[in-house]
């Protein structure tokens, strides 16, 4: 919701003529996104291999769609009891051509975004910024699994986004206070989105 504001609040038109420069300048990085894009989508769909989706992901997101707050599930299994933001995500999610399937667009999207965040955050610029871009890649690769509801990837991601963001604001290329004052909102608004009520 805070990033649909933020781009509703810009000015959209500026945002897809930026998105078309990119793709016009960077053809070929911008092929093997999509390329990797269509991979990891169709690897979105698999069958969930982790023995908690099982256990009781998929049976918080259905009492999430199905009920209001129910008290006292917790008694009922007590995982259900745990309190997680990203099974609400996730829950949002199941609507008509993805009904039941949106656990698997939860985490392609967070993925999409998280890669989108590190293009966009020129570490390249800084000093060792390649290495940390290869550093957070292979944080994105062992998130690989999205077929799986589970809340340890979006953690994963959102962490790793929180990071990028604490970079830029530590680094010396990004010192306008327009940009410290962006990136420590969106520190904040991520780590808030991390902790569990």
């Amino acid at each position: 919701m805070i990033g649909l504001l933020s781009f509703i609040k810009s000015n959209p038109s500026h945002q897809v003529l930026k998105l078309k420069s990119f793709l016009g300048v960077n053809p070929i990085p911008s092929l093997i996104g999509f390329v990797i894009l269509l991979v990891v989508g169709s690897l979105a769909l698999t069958a969930p291999a982790n023995y908690d989706s099982g256990l009781y992901h998929f049976q918080s997101i259905r009492w999430l769609n199905e009920f209001p707050v129910v008290l006292g599930l917790g008694n009922v299994h007590g995982r259900l009891g745990f309190n997680q933001a990203y099974f609400s995500f996730v829950g949002l999610l199941n609507f008509f051509p993805f009904f039941n399937r949106g656990y698997a667009l939860g985490g392609l999207l967070m993925l999409v975004i998280s890669a989108a965040t590190l293009m966009e955050a020129r570490l390249k610029d800084i000093r060792g910024g390649w290495w940390l871009n290869i550093w957070i890649f292979v944080a994105f690769i062992g998130v690989s699994n999205t077929a799986s509801p589970s809340p340890d990837i979006a953690v994963t991601l959102v962490e790793s986004c929180i990071f990028i963001f604490l970079l830029q604001i530590y680094s010396r290329k990004f010192q306008t206070v327009d940009d410290v004052a962006s990136n420590v909102a969106m520190v904040l608004l991520l780590s808030c989105l991390v902790v569990t009520p």
